[in-house]
């Protein structure tokens, strides 16, 4: 009879081999190019940090130098107040005094004015010269109000026609102001101050009077002195004495600056570093990072179809090996290079061996009694060799869920990652059966040695404990050594610990979150008693009687809600009689189980040798 083909999903829904390494290539390269990126932009960011610093100490050293250069000036001013000359209104005599003084003074001309404003002096007209009137330029009233010092802000000269400052100084006669007397500084002498700096080529430095109008400039100065600031830059300036900020410069430029604000003449300068001249080096980094990034998955991609190829061929050479295995006939196997594929080959040829045994057996058993009986005992063996068969495919199966699982993939859907955790959590469980029936197979069948030695219980026990928190953290339950006998127990450490392990285990997830899981190790008469009692919901009456049988559990739902392999009171069983001991349970009032089990203290112990207490090995 022939059986229809059945396709369980649609093959274009499949995805290459080829394909999947190239989006294992991709997800490698990727990330790393993400992190160097992140990595760049850090250091851009620290590295602009430390440029936002060194732009601040620039404008204050430079708020220094204009500081000097102004007092400078003003110191000169005051000297030349006191001159002989002005004490007798020789003025002749003052403007050759103050025209020969000029020369070795960081200014461009010297002016008297009186209160009203008509300059007298002026060292750019020769002296006799009209002069004008000039009442409102300056720092002229402040002088002659407060009779002191000023520096005025930027204006335009009137016979100089230029932007300049002016430092003035009162002239005093008999204590009162007579005369105010000025050291004028054209603007681009000021500007002068800023190209002495040598800045950075593209960095723009400009001084700002107190009214935030530009005096100096290291760029276009001629366009722009005499023009307020940026809105931005003069409103942080009045806030603070010194600071950083984004800022737009007069060209529309986007700049970075640093500025400080002298606590002496309450001007300010301004250091910029255009965005675009900061910014080049992040661009360069990440452009050169992106090229690497692409030529490495190139040769990634190049290398990943290779290699897929060599794969694919000997995946497609396990196919008529396949195809005769399903029809009964010995599988050929080719000879093949990459070691997993060929571990597969060498299991089908196995797993051939293997099912032509069983046929044999069926057909002995079949024939007489002996055979049967003889069947029996090869279904064992079988079942121990699966079983070992098993082992490696299944620890390679959880390691490479557990890798799956601890991958960070941005893309993974939920539902994707809950059938991997499903998985991971079947394969895990999968593992402790096949264990526990190889277990149980070596205790019934006497092939489990038993290592005899000196044990000390409390210290066993409290080692089961520390090994088993984190499962009982798992269950939200807590664990607790209540009290150890002092004796010791002549037993084999390793399958005592199996005990503890396995009873801990049942306490742990039949025990409500919260819930305590006690152990107790005392003298029973001439035997020791150690019992694990948990606040589970008991064990049913009619279970009673099979609990200690394999694969024996409550119920259905019982096993949905606390999953196991149905074998570890079978095994602790074992082990416990193999121990000369005997195992059994009560309940407690309130609720809960106890499990405990005797055996003879150390005195007695050495009289009650095991049985099969021979060494064959695990593999016997």
């Amino acid at each position: 009879m022939a059986f229809p083909r059945v396709r369980f999903w649609d093959s274009r829904r499949l995805r290459t081999l080829r394909g999947s390494l190239i989006w294992m290539v991709v997800g490698c390269v990727l990330p790393a190019w993400i992190g160097i990126a992140g990595l760049i932009y850090s250091m851009y960011a620290s590295e602009r940090e430390r440029a936002a610093q060194n732009e601040v100490m620039t404008a204050r050293a430079l708020v220094l130098a204009l500081d000097r250069y102004l007092a400078t000036a003003q110191t000169a001013m005051e000297v030349l107040a006191k001159s002989p000359e002005l004490e007798t209104d020789d003025f002749a005599a003052f403007h050759r005094r103050a025209s020969e003084l000029i020369r070795q003074l960081p200014g461009n001309n010297i002016v008297l004015r009186d209160q009203s404003g008509q300059q007298l002096v002026n060292t750019l007209r020769p002296f006799g010269q009209a002069l004008p009137l000039d009442p409102n330029s300056g720092a002229l009233a402040q002088v002659f109000s407060t009779g002191k010092p000023a520096i005025s802000n930027l204006f335009f000269g009137p016979v100089a026609k230029k932007h300049l400052i002016a430092i003035e100084v009162p002239v005093l006669r008999d204590g009162k102001v007579k005369y105010c007397l000025a050291i004028a500084l054209f603007a681009e002498r000021v500007g002068d101050l800023l190209s002495d700096q040598k800045l950075p080529p593209g960095w723009l430095a400009t001084i700002f009077d107190t009214s935030g109008t530009i005096v100096a400039r290291t760029q276009n100065q001629d366009r722009f002195v005499g023009q307020l600031g940026s809105l931005d830059l003069r409103e942080m300036i009045t806030r603070q004495p010194s600071g950083f900020l984004y800022s737009i410069s007069r060209e529309g430029i986007p700049l970075y600056s640093g500025f400080s604000r002298s606590e002496v003449s309450n001007w300010a300068v301004a250091v910029g570093v255009p965005v675009a001249v900061m910014d080049h080096d992040l661009y360069a980094f990440l452009g050169l990072s992106g090229a690497g990034a692409l030529v490495i998955l190139g040769f990634g991609i190049g290398l990943t179809g290779v290699k897929s190829r060599q794969i694919a061929s000997e995946v497609k050479a396990l196919i008529a090996p396949a195809v005769a295995f399903g029809r009964g006939e010995a599988p050929i196997i080719p000879r093949l290079q990459i070691r997993e594929i060929n571990d597969v080959a060498s299991q089908l040829e196995k797993a051939f061996g293997l099912l032509q045994l069983r046929t044999l057996e069926r057909d002995q058993a079949e024939n007489e009694r002996m055979a049967a009986k003889r069947a029996a005992e090869l279904k064992d063996e079988f079942i121990a060799t699966v079983s070992h068969e098993l082992r490696t495919p299944l620890t390679s199966i959880a390691v490479s869920l557990e890798l799956l699982a601890d991958q960070e993939v941005a893309d993974r859907s939920k539902p994707t990652s809950e059938l991997l955790a499903i998985a991971r959590t079947n394969s895990e469980r999968l593992g402790r059966l096949v264990n526990d029936i190889l277990d149980i197979e070596k205790l019934e069948a006497g092939k489990v040695s038993f290592d005899m030695q000196r044990v000390d219980v409390g210290t066993l026990l409290q080692q089961a404990l520390d090994a088993n928190r984190p499962l009982a953290e798992s269950f939200g339950v807590t664990l607790r050594l209540e009290h150890a006998s002092r004796n010791d127990v002549y037993a084999d450490p390793d399958r005592l610990m199996q005990v503890a392990t396995n009873l801990l285990s049942n306490a742990c997830k039949f025990s409500p979150a919260g819930a305590e899981v006690v152990v107790r190790a005392e003298d029973h008469g001439d035997k020791i008693r150690i019992s694990v009692r948990d606040h589970g919901p008991g064990i049913p009456e009619g279970f009673r009687h099979r609990i200690f049988e394999k694969f024996a559990q409550a119920d259905n739902s019982d096993a949905r809600q606390n999953p196991g392999t149905g074998l570890g009171l079978s095994i602790v069983k074992q082990i416990v009689q193999r121990l000369a001991g005997e195992i059994a349970f009560t309940d407690t009032p309130g609720g809960g189980t106890i499990f405990f089990f005797d055996l003879p203290a150390m005195e007695l112990s050495r009289n009650h040798a095991p049985l099969g207490r021979s060494r064959e090995s695990e593999a016997a």
